[in-house]
């Protein structure tokens, strides 16, 4: 997840696929910029926002 901070665990299915299991608190939007989104302090039962989730688009690397 590059620059994202958090908890990371990963654990092993009994067909040897690796599952990784991500509690993040910090995520870039546009790293060059320093813009990150904070996770800290949303409801955890409530889920990410549209808007959350178009900026996170932002962030992808293209082949």
């Amino acid at each position: 997840m590059g620059k994202a901070a958090g908890h990371f665990t990963y654990i092993e299915d009994p067909d040897g696929t690796l599952i990784e299991f991500v509690e993040t608190h910090k995520i870039p939007i546009i790293e060059k910029l320093g813009w990150y989104l904070s996770l800290k302090n949303r409801d955890r039962e409530k889920p990410l926002a549209n808007w959350m989730l178009n900026m996170l688009g932002l962030n992808k690397v293209k082949d």
